[in-house]
């Protein structure tokens, strides 16, 4: 089980990489993007960045709340499960463009889908366009996350920060079309055979300074 230490930082500033993407399945066309992960928190809002190193930057999807059309652009996934024994948890898909989908639930199916208005408590910032017309070979995305609020939608106890808070997630790279571009990447191993999962453990341990 892999642990990312999350730095306090007032600001929501986060300088050092912590932690990367760079364990691959299903890597057969050998498309295995690199992904630098930056984390800190501010005891209620967590601040997740990646860098990530694709030679090949596709976005057809510019809206949110489109979960099976955002995982055919160069997206990220990011899982948050409060609890190891409780399977709630917020599973938050980006593209390279910022267009994202949330869900929450149990395991992979039976999810509810958390509609664009209320999505107040996620900021994400990006620089697609910029990176677009410098022909760059990388893409840029931040997100912050309510911790509090994702306490609330999750219908768990009221969120309280103490130092060396502990909460569970993972961090996914995946693509799933074209066939020739498809790549499955992750931070804490996945332990199964399908692109499709998210069970407890299957994830780290995200350790809040």
């Amino acid at each position: 089980m892999q642990t990312l230490i999350v730095p306090f930082s007032r600001i929501l500033i986060c300088k050092k990489i912590t932690e990367k993407i760079n364990i691959y399945k299903f890597a057969e066309n050998k498309i295995t993007p690199i992904v630098d992960i930056f984390a800190c928190h501010n005891k209620k809002t967590i601040k997740l960045k990646f860098k990530i190193h694709e030679p090949i930057i596709e976005v057809q999807n510019f809206h949110p709340n489109f979960a099976s059309e955002i995982n055919k652009d160069s997206s990220i996934s990011v899982i948050l499960q409060p609890y190891i024994r409780d399977p709630r948890n917020m599973i938050l898909r980006i593209n390279a463009a910022g267009a994202y989908f949330i869900s929450f639930g149990q395991w992979y199916w039976n999810r509810a889908d958390c509609t664009f208005e209320e999505n107040n408590f996620i900021k994400i910032s990006n620089r697609y366009k910029k990176l677009i017309k410098s022909n760059s070979e990388y893409w840029e995305i931040s997100v912050r996350i309510h911790l509090p609020m994702l306490f609330e939608f999750l219908n768990l106890t009221k969120w309280q920060y103490s130092p060396g808070k502990i909460i569970y997630g993972n961090f996914l790279k995946v693509k799933k079309t074209p066939v020739e571009d498809s790549h499955f990447g992750m931070w804490n191993e996945v332990e199964c055979n399908t692109f499709d999962c998210y069970k407890s453990n299957n994830l780290g341990i995200f350790i809040l300074e």
